[in-house]
């Protein structure tokens, strides 16, 4: 793969605890439980998106040089897939004698009914061999047998580190920009890290889409829908004009999904009466919810947006 087409998330993903930019006692936190890993109890790491879970997850488990797997439970969550993927993992003979490591990301995205049951269970069968560390955005999301299985580390930005841990994330995207040689403007690019912060994952997404697009990072990464633009919106919805939704979407193709569903929630009542808001607001929630998950952003947002313009009354 040609690394400038290499997505900047995985190319300057940080190696060690070290690199990470994290609250300073979730970072001492884990530093002291690598120390013993034979005694590391199975973890949840719970915080926002694009916060650092998964990436401090990993520099952990390189830092212990340990024998792990991962798996994406978005991707690979069905009961099936787990029971083969962890069986054949905790049955093989670790390369290194130590203690083997079951890394699943995005554990709120496993069914509730029947695999997160199974998840349960198949924890039970191979602690002995396999220590499991799971991360999730959404703590509600997992079912309370599985969270009383875990020991919960928490990495939420605490309000007096809040200014600190912004300043770290601004010079680490400006040291990135720099290496990868892009021509940006620093207050843009500032109020960008802002708008996203603290969710790094976000913030380099659509930098690198952007300047891939404009060959530059300017003003126009901050470019949101305007009055007219919504104007325009609302009445493709209330025609039911879907072909006029599939342009509206292609010309606004670098909008935040947070901002547009902020505009529609502040707006609907006015555009399409009281009766339906409630629809609407079950709509921008669950497609807000699988914006984390989702490869094109675009497609995710057309969905949305059908849907309340199909259940308009």
């Amino acid at each position: 793969m040609n690394i400038n087409s290499t997505p900047w998330v995985d190319r300057f993903q940080p190696k060690t605890l070290d690199e990470a930019i994290l609250p300073s006692a979730t970072k001492q936190v884990l530093k002291n439980l690598i120390k013993k890993p034979t005694e590391m109890p199975d973890l949840l790491f719970a915080g926002s998106a694009g916060i650092g879970k998964t990436t401090a997850a990993e520099a952990m488990l390189r830092e212990m040089d340990a024998d792990y797997i991962k798996i994406k439970a978005g991707m690979e969550g069905n009961i099936d897939t787990l029971r083969t993927k962890i069986q054949e993992f905790a049955s093989k003979v670790s390369m290194t004698n130590d203690r083997k490591f079951v890394l699943l990301d995005e554990a709120d995205s496993l069914n509730r009914q029947s695999t997160q049951p199974a998840m349960r269970n198949f924890m039970d069968d191979y602690r002995e061999n396999c220590c499991f560390i799971a991360t999730c955005n959404f703590k509600n999301n997992l079912i309370e047998p599985l969270i009383s299985r875990f020991s919960e580390v928490s990495f939420k930005i605490p309000n007096e580190e809040k200014t600190a841990i912004l300043k770290a994330t601004l010079v680490s995207v400006f040291k990135i920009l720099d290496e990868v040689q892009v021509e940006y403007d620093k207050k843009s690019v500032a109020e960008h890290v802002k708008k996203y912060f603290p969710d790094l994952r976000k913030m380099l997404i659509e930098l690198q889409t952007y300047s891939n697009k404009h060959g530059k990072i300017d003003i126009g990464i901050l470019s949101s829908i305007e009055t007219e633009g919504l104007e325009e919106l609302f009445d493709l919805m209330k025609s039911r004009d879907f072909t006029g939704l599939v342009t509206w979407t292609q010309k606004y193709d670098n909008i935040d999904i947070g901002d547009l569903n902020s505009k529609i929630f502040s707006r609907t009542e006015k555009n399409f009466g009281v009766k339906n808001l409630p629809q609407v607001i079950l709509h921008l929630s669950e497609y807000d919810y699988k914006d984390k998950f989702v490869t094109n952003k675009q497609i995710n947002i057309l969905a949305m947006l059908t849907e309340i313009m199909r259940d308009l009354s």
